[in-house]
């Protein structure tokens, strides 16, 4: 969170509590590997997942905050095993969340060749 680095943005209470943490209309978060965008506006809280195309589009509105967590490449804990990135356009303002597929055995072979812990290269296919 912004004001804590170790403490989680999981749902949209976490993300309450962040948004009291800072100003700024845009924040980006990690920790989580799940994507998602959640929007503070006058109307109130809302969040945005890629679907299951592996998408998500979000323009920023002017008076409107935003908590955006791109996912990651590895280790995703959100159930999709496809690397997950953000594009931020601060020219159109322009979110836009992406899955992609990638080579999950090949990774899943270095993991185990490089002696990590099993777990982690389990972890890849289940998204989890």
């Amino acid at each position: 969170m912004p004001h804590d680095e170790d403490a989680y943005i999981f749902d949209e209470l976490d993300a309450a509590q962040a948004f009291k943490a800072f100003s700024l209309p845009l924040c980006l978060f990690g920790h989580t590997h799940g994507a998602v965008v959640f929007v503070l506006s006058p109307e109130g809280m809302d969040a945005a997942r890629p679907t299951a195309s592996g998408r998500a589009r979000v323009e920023l509105a002017p008076g409107s905050r935003y908590l955006i967590n791109p996912g990651a490449v590895g280790q995703p804990r959100d159930g999709d095993p496809r690397a997950a990135y953000a594009v931020v356009d601060t020219a159109t303002k322009v979110v836009e969340l992406f899955r992609v597929p990638y080579d999950v055995k090949r990774a899943q072979l270095k993991i185990t060749e490089a002696g990590l812990p099993e777990v982690l290269a389990q972890r890849l296919m289940l998204g989890r």
